[in-house]
């Protein structure tokens, strides 16, 4: 940084400053880069203003003709009566036979419900893989209320079970 003097009416006296005069300093030039710096950051600032109001607006959450979270069904998902999960794979096959009994008991009264999927044509239960668990499942239903009806009564025999929202695969959503 290069430095002047600044102007003073008594850098020529010598002797002591009186009271009143300016002592001769060093001022700093501030050069284009300083000012370049300087509109550099105003416009990260206003950038970064511009992104959150953006941000916000878009996730302001339901509209004012929405009234939250409804029982009407998104076409695009299924939902599973998950009954347990296991490390360990037999472990999964034997509570498959339990929740097949189970269904057969209670079938009558919840068939119509089950939601014909492609390559689950008359399964009413499977066991699903995702590491490092096996999980037993019942369904898949059209919608969370029949999800739900089942999930009630498979409680009595599967105390931990839940429900388990999927997204349909593109196949599945179309008609």
């Amino acid at each position: 940084m290069e430095h002047v003097k600044a102007p003073n009416a008594a850098r020529d006296t010598a002797g002591p400053i009186e009271r009143g005069q300016v002592p001769e300093v060093a001022l700093p030039i501030y050069h284009e880069r300083t000012s370049t710096a300087m509109h550099a950051r105003r416009l990260v600032a206003f950038g970064t203003l511009v992104g959150g109001l953006l941000l916000g607006l878009s996730c302001s959450g339901p509209s004012a003709n929405q009234s939250g979270p409804s029982d009407t069904e998104s076409p695009a998902r299924i939902y599973h009566v998950q009954v347990d999960m296991s490390k360990e794979k037999d472990a999964a096959h034997q509570t498959l036979g339990a929740v097949l009994s189970w269904w057969e008991t209670h079938a009558a009264s919840f068939e119509s419900r089950l939601f014909e999927q492609q390559g689950t044509a008359g399964r009413v239960a499977h066991i699903k893989w995702k590491a490092p668990y096996y999980r037993v499942r019942l369904g898949p239903f059209a919608s969370r209320s029949e999800a739900r009806e089942v999930l009630q009564d498979a409680r009595s025999a599967f105390p931990d079970a839940f429900l388990v929202p999927e997204r349909r695969s593109a196949q599945e959503s179309s008609p």
